[in-house]
């Protein structure tokens, strides 16, 4: 995918874009990855057709590293380049998918985005004040606010992003991992331990467009049970989607079953 360069308060924003011209549909990633992560769905038939735009988050993929780490890295500053970069491309009437971190990112900053027409999260079980860690997350074998990991850390990562025993985890994902700046990590981890987050739980629960959320069959991180407890007044369908042979990255394991979701989910 070709990257293009953005700049966000004097910093340079890389993001990916497809040829379509129909309704925008924006992609936020996960933690330590990249919007090349999005590639089966900006290389996709549907994205012939729609307005497919991933973005690298600031530190990550081929964005530039924060100048000042403790402001950017933080939801407070992800919300500001999500929104600034929405505007500047005008993406800001469209759909908005987040995944993992990029969910937490999209739910932080739909209250800054008044005129998308829907949001679809997966890999993100929202979370509230103080955070239910224990209830939303399986248990987790590595720390995601690490500042720095070892090869064998990394492998550990990537292989829990996918369904358990998979034989086609692409390399490129484990480079994301150690080529992201490890202060986006440390730093996101410090503000949040400092009361920066947002009350996602309340932000659902107010939302007054249609929530799609998406769940991998096989998914390794995330508590199902728990997002299913949820008041979700806007959920999609009324219940959560399950993409089957997938885990935590279903846009690439199963992208076919992914790429009709989120096409059902533009169209209406």
């Amino acid at each position: 995918m070709d990257k293009k360069l953005l700049q966000i308060d004097l910093q340079d924003i890389a993001y990916y874009e497809s040829e379509g011209k129909g309704e925008t549909v924006l992609f936020i990633h996960g933690n330590s990855l990249s919007g090349k992560c999005f590639e089966r769905q900006l290389k996709s038939d549907i994205a012939k057709t729609f307005r497919f735009v991933a973005i690298d988050l600031p530190g990550h993929g081929e964005s530039a590293k924060a100048d000042n780490p403790k402001l950017t890295y933080s939801p407070d500053g992800y919300i500001n380049i999500i929104t600034k970069f929405s505007n500047q491309l005008g993406l800001q009437n469209g759909f908005f998918v987040g995944w993992s971190l990029g969910g937490h990112i999209l739910l932080d900053a739909s209250s800054k985005l008044p005129n998308a027409k829907g949001f679809m999260i997966y890999g993100t079980p929202p979370l509230g004040i103080p955070p239910a860690m224990d209830k939303a997350f399986n248990n987790l074998s590595f720390n995601p606010f690490q500042e720095n990991y070892t090869d064998n850390e990394i492998d550990t990562i990537i292989n829990s992003y996918f369904k358990p025993n998979a034989s086609d985890i692409p390399e490129s994902f484990k480079s994301f991992v150690r080529n992201t700046d490890g202060q986006a990590r440390a730093m996101l981890g410090l503000n949040i331990m400092t009361g920066q987050m947002k009350n996602e739980i309340n932000i659902i629960k107010n939302l007054d467009v249609p929530l799609a959320i998406l769940h991998g069959e096989y998914e390794q991180l995330v508590n199902r049970s728990y997002i299913e407890e949820l008041d979700i007044p806007t959920m999609w369908k009324d219940e959560i989607q399950t993409i089957p042979n997938a885990g935590h990255s279903i846009q690439w394991e199963n992208s076919n079953k992914f790429n009709s979701t989120l096409k059902k989910f533009i169209v209406g």
